[in-house]
């Protein structure tokens, strides 16, 4: 049951900004077909939240209860450029899921801390593929607190693809906005991202000012 939150965090959270369930981009065709709507500076927001916690909560058997506590960055930023080329905003997220049954209650907390990300897009006919280039994984710290003790580890998540499951990514965009569905598999479902379009000279201003907003913090 620990493992099963702290994968899906990962791909919650990382996708598509640390694309880690993405191919790397050594392993990815040529050429790259770049749909001339979605280059630009993209800001905004997305379902992760929602969809871990309705996850989590599914996951509750008889006698047992599991309350999730996700704190999601929901601030995102990424520049693309004509040639398919991406960066992302570096962000930072954390959740929590108290487990409790007739034994007692355990708090599994996870923590994740994304740098800027860069890799390549390839969008034509309302799809989306994403790869990343090797370098900057980010990383994921767990801690598991019961009875008065607690463990923790840093665990690095592969941004490089490793094989394993690479989602469906469908998009659409318009003049000011930029929105796409990250298929995860069943039963977590689709995580949705609602962006929208800022020129070069207010990207970075607009993304320091919804940061101050969100964390009380001045970028």
């Amino acid at each position: 049951m620990t493992r099963r939150p702290i994968a899906l965090l990962a791909a919650l959270i990382a996708l598509p900004h640390a694309a880690p369930a993405q191919v790397a981009c050594t392993d990815r065709p040529e050429p790259v077909r770049v749909d001339p709507c979605i280059v630009g500076n993209w800001i905004g927001t997305s379902t992760a939240a929602e969809v871990f916690s309705d996850f989590i909560r599914s996951m509750e058997t008889a006698g047992v209860t599991m309350s999730p506590l996700p704190d999601f960055p929901e601030v995102y930023g990424m520049k693309i450029y004509d040639d398919g080329f991406y960066t992302t905003l570096p962000f930072h997220a954390n959740a929590a899921v108290i487990i409790e049954d007739r034994h007692g209650s355990a708090t599994q907390i996870m923590d994740m801390s994304v740098p800027t990300q860069a890799g390549y897009v390839d969008a034509a006919e309302g799809m989306l593929e994403m790869c990343q280039i090797p370098g900057g994984a980010p990383m994921l710290r767990v801690e598991v607190q019961s009875d008065g003790r607690s463990a923790s580890s840093m665990i690095p998540v592969d941004g490089g693809g490793g094989g394993g499951f690479v989602p469906e990514i469908s998009y659409r965009c318009g003049p000011d906005g930029f929105s796409f569905s990250v298929f995860l598999s069943d039963p977590i479902g689709a995580v949705d991202y609602y962006l929208t379009r800022f020129p070069d000279d207010a990207f970075d201003e607009t993304f320091g000012a919804m940061a101050d907003e969100r964390f009380g913090i001045d970028e």
